[in-house]
């Protein structure tokens, strides 16, 4: 999403912009005759391994290209990120106009010393430029969808991912937000929002909006005109996003209905834990009450919750996360049009406070690009304070609770989203086989809380991540 409105904005400005996205093409095939700079944004992880393998053969190739590195993951290590040999200028944080004062500075030849949200080497040391501020985002136009191959896409069927708002104000001490967007929020005006949903709905015929967003409600009354307008231009889609609980449990029934009557199908909240105590620490400032009647609340409009647990954050209890277990089943039990998508084991995200004090507890942050491309999200070997005991149990509840996700929704969607996740006519024999076996254990160990020793949920994770190919 971040690239398509970058190459919009640049387009915009008078440039030729090719998008390159190497899960439809091959890299090797790219043209890099006439191009002036090449842009790359990437978050840590397998992304970024990926991203790292494409900037070394473009310097390979034409090692006279400046490269741009942009995205969260150097927004968080511009120091470390502009050590690297594939990286030429690392673009901090918001990226917009940035980018277009530095494509102008290198079509002219100019020195790039007074562009700000910058990081680069000057005469063997590393420069950071001040910070640039936040752009009104009402001067972005329409992503430029059209710069991709569109058949290639699900997105034609599944739906067209939107952005129309940045940040989030609140304060929840495991989120990038805090560093990346500085707590602060901005939203397009509800017209200008309206006005391009019904240009992808009328350009490119599709039926499903997904909002990219962290925080799509934070300014209600904004949020209100948008609903209504969908309703009042007759719009037709669907739609979900993210968002809190206690938006919704402070709903009025008729603000929920609003929802559903503008094409609201889900609605995804972090829950993050069933502990109070937890939900303090972290300063999620949401009670497990809110949770309960946000859920409710879903349930009576036909909106379908999607909730998500992290479990194995620093200072978290046993019994905190058994807490978090029972509720995750009464939740459970609400209805069987909701769903939990995991309980995923805490990550240390850079630049958030409890990144800091997992380093406190024997985190070792990775030292450059390449070990930045291995680590991986919900990985037990990110959790150095728990014991080996307590990060098997921790793998098991994680991967079972994503089991019975992936269950639900391979078993309420679609055939057509069966054969998209798992492929050829074989590997669906299979899973048809294993699948009672897996749903018996999945059921018994969760029931009795017996997460030791599960050498079958091993052979699951080997089949997952070798066989389905499913992350």
């Amino acid at each position: 999403m971040s690239v398509i409105v970058l190459g919009s904005y640049l387009r915009k400005n008078g440039y030729n912009v090719r998008i390159l996205d190497t899960r439809i093409e091959d890299y090797e095939n790219m043209d890099l005759g006439s191009v002036l700079c090449v842009g790359i944004s990437s978050m840590s992880g397998v992304q970024l391994e990926h991203a790292v393998k494409i900037a070394r053969y473009i310097k390979e190739e034409k090692s006279e290209i400046p490269i741009i590195w942009g995205g969260v993951h150097p927004s968080f290590f511009p120091a470390q990120a502009i050590k690297s040999r594939y990286i030429d200028v690392v673009v901090r944080g918001e990226g917009e106009e940035t980018l277009l004062e530095l494509v102008q500075k290198i079509e002219r030849n100019e020195s790039i010393e007074n562009v700000k949200g910058i990081t680069y080497i000057q005469d063997g040391k590393v420069v950071d430029n001040p910070d640039r501020g936040f752009m009104e985002l009402d001067k972005l136009e329409l992503p430029a969808y059209d710069l991709l191959e569109l058949e290639k896409y699900a997105d034609l069927t599944d739906g067209f991912s939107y952005e129309s708002s940045r940040g989030c104000p609140h304060r929840c001490k495991f989120c990038y937000n805090l560093y990346f967007h500085k707590r602060k929020w901005r939203g397009k005006n509800s017209k200008k929002v309206l006005d391009e949903l019904e240009s992808i709905v009328r350009r490119y015929k599709v039926k499903k909006i997904y909002f990219v967003e962290d925080e799509l409600f934070a300014n209600r009354s904004r949020a209100k005109e948008i609903f209504e307008g969908i309703c009042r231009r007759d719009l037709g889609i669907e739609w979900s996003a993210f968002c809190r609980a206690d938006f919704i449990s402070r709903r009025t029934d008729s603000e929920i209905k609003l929802l559903k009557d503008s094409g609201c199908e889900i609605l995804s909240i972090g829950v993050e834990s069933g502990s109070p105590e937890m939900l303090r620490k972290i300063n999620k400032d949401i009670t497990v009450e809110q949770v309960e009647d946000a859920v409710r609340k879903c349930v009576k409009c036909d909106i379908m919750p999607v909730m998500s647990f992290i479990i194995g954050i620093p200072g978290e209890t046993k019994e905190d996360m058994f807490k978090t277990l029972r509720f995750y089943d009464k939740l459970m039990k609400t209805s069987e049009k909701i769903e939990i998508n995991g309980c995923f084991v805490y990550t240390p995200y850079p630049g958030t406070p409890i990144f800091e004090i997992a380093i406190q507890k024997g985190y070792k942050p990775k030292e450059s690009l390449e070990e930045w491309g291995q680590w991986k999200y919900s990985d037990v070997a990110n959790t150095p304070w728990l014991t080996t005991r307590e990060k098997n149990e921790l793998d098991i509840i994680s991967t079972i609770a994503r089991f019975r996700y992936f269950v639900h929704r391979l078993e309420f969607y679609s055939e057509r989203y069966k054969h998209k996740k798992i492929g050829t006519f074989l590997t669906m024999v299979l899973y048809r086989l294993s699948l009672p076996f897996f749903r018996f254990s999945a059921n018994y160990r969760w029931k009795n809380h017996f997460f030791q020793y599960a050498f079958e949920w091993k052979m699951w994770i080997y089949i997952i991540e070798h066989k389905f190919r499913i992350r």
